[in-house]
């Protein structure tokens, strides 16, 4: 009896390339058991071969808007949806299953907090409101009398104006552009009239002039120099910027 190298079983189901040596079977590698899926335990059975069970690992479905994928029945069964929510009112949320969540820059109406703002709408992500409009000039229903120690002023509230601001100087400085170093910021004012006690330089007066401004902060014009009816140009403050 001659030994030979014959291909054999040693009856063990889980190696593979059984050959023959010194006259007995000799295991050959060990068989292997991969059926390429996640969903099952890859195992041998010496006796029955390659065993893949069912398992209840975590793993993915391949689409994007579902979360929590489990295994179940050999099979990756999706979980819940995605929640795609940035928070953003500006944005329109929704899922894409090759990539996820996608969030859409829209133009929809919004509120920017600011309760100066109008008109609020999205832009590009963000909330943004147009500011108020300026108050428009103060009319030429500014009138000033004496009445006992004081001048009186008088004024019409400017069109989109809450308070109006005051203006005081002499006569004499008068000037397109920032006043003579007499002008004096007399301050805000809730009505439509001011009592001034201040006394004008002698054989001289006093100019007033009243802008509007609101309660964002926006003022309006201290008006302009009248050039043959034509307005020319805006008067400044620096004392009442």
């Amino acid at each position: 009896f001659t030994n030979n190298a014959n291909a054999c079983s040693d009856g063990n189901a889980c190696t593979a390339g059984d050959t023959c040596g010194s006259g007995t079977c000799n295991p050959g590698a060990p068989t292997a058991c991969n059926d390429s899926n996640v969903c099952t335990t890859d195992s041998c059975n010496p006796a029955t071969g390659c065993v893949f069970t069912n398992n209840a690992n975590a793993c993915s479905d391949g689409n994007a808007c579902t979360t929590g994928d489990t295994c179940g029945g050999g099979t990756c069964n999706p979980g819940a949806p995605t929640v795609c929510n940035d928070s953003n009112v500006c944005t329109t949320d929704s899922c894409n299953p090759a990539t996820g969540c996608v969030f859409t820059n829209n133009t929809d109406s919004c509120d920017d907090g600011n309760a100066c703002t109008q008109s609020d709408a999205c832009q590009a992500g963000s909330c943004v409101g147009i500011p108020p409009p300026i108050p428009q000039e103060v009319d030429d229903g500014v009138r000033v009398i004496r009445s006992d120690l004081a001048f009186v002023v008088t004024w019409n509230l400017a069109a989109g104006a809450t308070t109006s601001e005051l203006l005081r100087g002499s006569l004499g400085g008068l000037s397109v552009g920032p006043g003579d170093g007499d002008e004096t910021c007399l301050g805000t004012v809730t009505g439509t009239a001011i009592a001034d006690d201040a006394v004008p330089p002698v054989s001289g007066g006093f100019w007033y002039l009243v802008r509007g401004a609101n309660a964002c902060q926006a003022k309006g014009s201290w008006g302009f120099q009248g050039i043959q009816g034509a307005p020319g140009v805006e008067r400044t403050s620096t004392s009442c910027p």
